[in-house]
């Protein structure tokens, strides 16, 4: 079991989870754990731990990191915490994606920052090219949520205008009942009665 001292940041990554089968020899009973994959960023295809999920468990502070990839997978909805799934991008095939998650690299974003040094290891034709097509991929995500920005702003300014207009009118017509005549202070004259 990895121990950490508790007051450590957690710098594990998931790799994978896998069932495994025991035969009791005493009883040829066969009995099934669950063990999970880890590393540290970087290093997937160097240093690999794996441990069983029963004494991950007890490690509060590495099951706060795996146990949500480890029920994901349980459940068959395996998801990166965040960015894009490389499975669900278009840019490359599922045998490239399960090659590059294989290498800590499950997301689109992730891609498209690998570095060169990283590149000359993974065995994969025309890696370089996948990298610039991840990279060209985000940048046209961030041109529509730029573009999708600029039409909530916009909206924004044709509410705020038509508010404008409306006080304008409210303050026009309070305008136009102060200069109506208006009587002066103290009492009106009395009027002369006509006998």
């Amino acid at each position: 079991m990895v121990d950490l001292a508790p007051s450590s940041k957690i710098g594990v990554r998931y790799l994978r989870a896998e069932t495994e089968i025991t035969v009791d020899e005493k009883t040829g009973q066969s009995r099934t754990r669950d063990r999970v994959y880890f590393c540290q960023p970087g290093s997937a295809q160097i240093a690999q731990t794996s441990e069983y999920v029963s004494l991950l468990r007890k490690n509060k502070e590495l099951w706060t990191v795996l146990g949500p990839h480890y029920e994901a997978w349980k459940q068959n909805n395996e998801i990166p915490a965040h960015g894009t799934p490389l499975a669900a991008w278009a840019g490359i095939t599922p045998q490239e994606a399960e090659i590059l998650k294989s290498f800590s690299i499950p997301t689109v974003e992730e891609l498209s920052v690998v570095q060169d040094s990283m590149m000359a290891r993974i065995p994969l034709p025309n890696i370089r090219s996948k990298r610039d097509m991840a990279q060209r991929y985000l940048a046209s995500s961030d041109t529509r949520k730029t573009e999708q920005a600029l039409a909530e702003k916009d909206q924004q300014i044709a509410d705020l205008q038509a508010k404008l207009e409306n006080l304008a009118e409210l303050v026009a017509e309070k305008l136009d009942a102060a200069e109506a005549p208006k009587r002066g202070p103290g009492r009106p004259p009395k009027q002369a009665s006509s006998e």
